[in-house]
């Protein structure tokens, strides 16, 4: 009987091992396959061996990319993205409506030159003619600098759903008869 027990225990605890190493493999590929979304979606590209990615402010500071957590557990991975520095996470996800809330309208740079700065650093003049919408004019370089909207839709550009179901069906089964040959 102890001996049927011992051999009970030991198909369990290898049986154990082998699904944590598949979900340790199954989160690190799961990962690189959401940060690629990421990138592709987002402008990224490889220089040397850096990632590059293109941000809204004159360079992403890759916080997105950098947020993103697969973390395995004994039956299942947890996924996040985003944090307190990136709020912006779910926006991208699933899309949505951002609407000035300190100011009266959110600044949208026009040129590389504005992006980089808030409109309050450059002295703007404020436009508001009839049948257009509001804009802030740089009178030194003779330019709109930055349009003004009360808010701004910002269209789903999904990166995690999509990683996860090419995953399931790519990468998953594959994962698994690799671990389990082991």
């Amino acid at each position: 009987m102890s001996d049927i027990s011992e051999a009970l225990r030991n198909a369990k605890s290898d049986y154990e091992k082998k699904l944590m190493q598949y979900n340790i493999a199954c989160a690190f590929a799961l990962r690189k396959k959401i940060v690629d979304k990421v990138d592709s979606n987002f402008g990224g590209r490889v220089v040397g061996d850096r990632k590059i990615t293109a941000g809204f402010r004159g360079g992403s500071s890759g916080a997105l990319r950098n947020s993103i957590r697969v973390v395995p557990t004994a039956d299942r991975l947890r996924i996040t993205a985003g944090n307190a520095n990136v709020p912006y996470a779910a926006i991208h996800e699933y899309g949505g409506i951002i609407q000035a809330k300190k100011a009266k309208y959110l600044t949208i740079p026009i040129a590389d030159k504005y992006r980089a700065r808030r409109a309050r650093e450059f002295n703007l003049i404020f436009v508001d003619k009839k049948n257009t919408f509001p804009f802030l004019y740089d009178p030194v370089e003779k330019r709109v600098a930055y349009l003004l909207r009360k808010s701004v839709k910002i269209p789903a550009r999904p990166y995690i759903r999509p990683s996860i179901k090419e995953f399931i069906e790519r990468d998953a089964e594959e994962i698994f008869n690799r671990i389990l040959k082991k």
